[in-house]
């Protein structure tokens, strides 16, 4: 697939800014005609109906810019990035550019660029304090696109079925927690009314234990002792951007052994509420287990629960009541915080335990289906991620991809759009790629030592959007899966099959793709035959069977 490398100012036919007719003549406004704002934008990608709208006499007075249907717009101003398509005629504020391409360019290729690229247009942005992508910014940004406009169609067409999957799974798990939300009003009640009588507390009658860093001493003994790293290490000390994605594998920040026991009323072993003190204030979560050691983050409490159902409690303060009592007991005008005392003030209703616990089994069972789901949509998050990296790069084979329907695709209502690819489909067109493994004599030049260096460490790739997964496209290279090897089994052996059990969400996560079993052999078979192997095969004493252990040669690259 041959890629083509232009500026948008070269494969741009229009590029308007929109315009805000003038607010206090009543006459522009209330008509027929979108007018979009960045509040519209990054909902779908086609725009459907705007919050608010404008009249034909805005257009005629120059008062507002029209844009032709099918023109791509991104917000510009404040929020860079955001991003639709026209589906109609449509006008904007002067917050928003619409930009349409020449022949050389599809216009949802184009679409889907943009939204791969966020970080890069943000980079391009003038003014600190307001970012401003104006129009000659936008004109000297590079973009890549096959030469072959079929080829374009194509990519966007998967990605767009990608999409559809990703949505279909988010309202899934949105149905599930609206189930379970309706549950509680069913069995309990709505709490500012208390229908059923229950007896009224206040939530610091069930807590056994609140605390924060602040809990293990002194501010300046706290400071002293505090040391984060992004390397990884004996303990994670969780953050709230972990907690937000459900995600605990990456964005990681790690203490060692004598600060997790010197902040030992710190430590948390899941089940726990974590809430936060400032930033979001008397946002919570449920912390789950990860099966190591973790540590409290900054401004957050730990609260350890006693004689109340954890479940319960969950969704008694989700319920507009409990946010309303939360949000009362926030304080500040700038940085708004919550203090111990206030959470312990929260006033709950205490139904009888039989009753919680029933209503916990429930959540048990949905929740389980919803961590399911969650992981789907994790998965399906990052086969996008990863189908639109290689697609943009021109490393996929897309020809088997029908797109006759896409042929008058301008010409094409949004409503006659029909969904023709299955899940299974999207799974079938995932298998048939082929994945790129490394070749010829793994490398016997081996200098730099990787015990205490990540992977993102020795590329020297610093932690931002711009490069995140890049380190995915060292997949071909040995040194790719050293990294796998030293941080999963540093010192201990191993079989191949917990080998691809290890790897499997880390690999899937960055590609879009699991490794298969016959994979994992050749790059072991690699490793093993070396001059200066990598891994070695071992007699294990205990389980009666060869099993495979890490050379000093496997901590070097």
């Amino acid at each position: 697939m041959e890629i083509i490398n232009k500026t948008i100012g070269e494969i741009e036919t229009l590029i308007k800014t929109g315009k805000t007719p003038p607010s206090k003549e009543e006459r522009y406004y209330n008509g027929s005609i979108n007018w979009y704002t960045p509040g519209d934008l990054d909902k779908q990608k086609f725009l459907g109906k705007s919050n608010r709208t404008i009249t034909a006499e805005a257009i005629e007075e120059n008062k507002a810019t029209i844009l032709p249907k099918y023109t791509v717009v991104i917000g510009a101003i404040g929020d860079i990035g955001k991003l639709g398509i026209t589906s109609v005629e449509s006008c904007t504020n002067q917050q928003i550019t619409g930009i349409r391409t020449n022949d050389e360019v599809y216009f949802e290729y184009f679409y889907y660029w943009l939204k791969a690229n966020k970080q890069l247009l943000r980079s391009n942005a003038k003014n600190a304090i307001l970012p401003i992508l104006n129009n000659e910014s936008i004109r000297s940004i590079k973009i890549q696109f096959p030469k072959n406009i079929n080829d374009q169609k194509r990519i966007a067409k998967v990605l767009s079925q990608c999409e559809d999957l990703i949505q279909k799974r988010k309202k899934s798990i949105d149905l599930l927690n609206d189930l379970m939300k309706s549950k509680f009003i069913e069995m309990f009640g709505a709490p500012e009314t208390n229908h059923f009588g229950w007896e009224e507390k206040v939530f610091g009658d069930y807590t056994e234990y609140i605390g924060d860093i602040g809990s293990n001493g002194s501010n300046d003994t706290v400071s002293k002792n505090l040391v984060m790293s992004d390397i990884e290490d004996y303990a994670i000390m969780i953050r709230t951007t972990n907690l937000n994605a459900n995600d605990f594998t990456k964005n990681l920040k790690y203490i060692s052994k004598e600060t997790y026991e010197f902040f030992s009323k710190s430590k948390i072993y899941g089940g726990e509420i974590i809430m936060n003190k400032i930033g979001s204030p008397g946002k919570f979560w449920v912390m789950p287990n990860l099966e190591r050691p973790v540590s409290l983050g900054l401004n957050q409490f730990v609260i350890r629960l006693k004689d109340l159902n954890t479940n319960y409690i969950k969704y008694f303060l989700s319920t507009n009541f409990g946010e309303v009592n939360i949000q009362s007991r926030t304080q500040g005008a700038t940085t708004k915080s919550i203090t111990k005392s206030a959470v312990r003030s929260l006033p709950i209703l205490y139904p009888p335990m039989e009753l919680q616990i029933e209503f916990s089994e429930l959540v048990d069972k949905v929740e389980a289906v919803i961590n399911k789901f969650n992981e789907s949509l994790k998965e399906l998050e990052n086969l996008y991620g990863s189908i639109s990296q290689r697609a943009f790069n021109g490393d996929l084979d897309l020809s088997k991809v029908d797109i006759l329907d896409m042929e008058d695709s301008k010409k094409k209502e949004l409503e006659e759009v029909k969904e023709d690819f299955t899940e299974e489909q999207v799974e079938d067109l995932i298998k048939s790629f082929e994945h790129t493994l490394p070749t010829g004599e793994v490398p016997s030049n081996r200098e730099t030592d990787i015990r205490k260096m990540s992977i993102r460490q020795y590329l020297r790739l610093s932690h931002d959007e711009a490069t995140e997964g890049i380190e995915f496209s060292y997949i071909d290279k040995d040194f790719f899966y050293q990294f796998i090897l030293t941080k999963g089994f540093p010192d201990r052996t191993f079989t191949l099959p917990e080998l691809q059990q290890y790897a499997r969400k880390y690999i899937l996560r960055g590609t879009g793709f699991e490794f298969t079993y016959e994979n994992w052999k050749t790059i072991i078979f690699r490793f093993i035959g070396a001059k200066q192997p990598i891994i070695e095969q071992v007699f294990d004493e205990d389980d009666k069977i060869i099993k495979l252990k890490l050379t000093n040669e496997a901590f070097k690259v």
